[in-house]
């Protein structure tokens, strides 16, 4: 039996054993009543992905194929819900650092596994693959197709690009700010950020910072990161490359008057 004190997560095989095939058979959801139901925890979420069903997780043998990488996956889903893609359901404490028992609206976490965006590593159930969970009523609002008037239509989208507009001025006061009181380098593609020196005195300090300031969410150096290159990839190239040639002209600047001087 699976048990949380000694779980087992890095020793299992990838390849299944005909115990494991027969493990694999018993505990699966019940998906039927799955696709009904509009939030999950982030411990629910997981189980689904992975072919579990939630209550029988503590049922599960340790050498139950289905557990490979549960545990890290769980980690990443925790640091994923402070961000826009999966929206902690209606009712929940956003000031809260995210646990297992979080609620999640379920349909943004399906759509982000499947789309391969979130456990790129993972295979998912076909079953998982065929989820369409309602939304939570509060955001139902969101989904409703634009009225065919074209009066109604341009007012309907005019919020949509001031949206738009706002959260790139954002971005580019992130990458600004970042620039000017941490000497951030941006680069493109923001992959190129990964390297350690090109961020080295970044990330933890501002990960530091937020918890200092009470903003537990952020206080992780991954989420800083992540927030990062989202901001890079809203500015997009043309932006990032302009900057980049400007911070070349001023190096070249400053170069040519220490020649004169000297």
């Amino acid at each position: 039996m699976h048990t949380a004190d000694a779980p087992s997560d890095a020793n299992k095989s990838a390849t299944d054993s005909p115990q494991a095939q027969e493990n694999k058979s018993r505990h699966k959801p019940h998906w039927a009543s799955w696709n009904e139901r509009p939030v999950a925890t982030l411990h629910e979420a997981v189980c689904l992905a992975h072919g579990i069903n939630p209550p029988g997780y503590w049922k599960l043998d340790d050498d139950d194929s289905r557990l490979t990488r549960f545990r890290p996956h769980l980690k990443t889903l925790r640091q994923w819900v402070t961000y826009y893609k999966i929206r902690i359901a209606p009712a929940e404490d956003y000031d809260d650092v995210p646990d297992d028992d979080t609620r999640i609206v379920l349909r943004d976490f399906v759509d982000c596994v499947v789309s391969k965006e979130l456990f790129q590593d993972l295979t998912v159930p076909d079953e998982f693959r065929g989820l369409k969970p309602p939304l939570p009523h509060e955001f139902q609002e969101e989904q409703k197709v634009s009225p065919p008037d074209d009066a109604q239509l341009q007012e309907t989208k005019q919020p949509a690009d001031e949206n738009a507009r706002q959260n790139k001025a954002w971005a580019r006061l992130v990458i600004l700010m970042a620039m000017k009181h941490y000497k951030f380098v941006p680069a493109w593609p923001p992959d190129e950020l990964s390297q350690p020196k090109r961020v080295q005195g970044l990330y933890q300090p501002l990960a530091d910072l937020s918890k200092e300031m009470g903003f537990a969410l952020l206080g992780d150096r991954e989420t800083v990161r992540v927030a990062v290159f989202r901001a890079l990839k809203k500015m997009g190239k043309d932006e990032v490359e302009r900057i980049l040639s400007k911070l070349e002209e001023r190096k070249k600047s400053a170069q040519g008057a220490s020649e004169e001087e000297t």
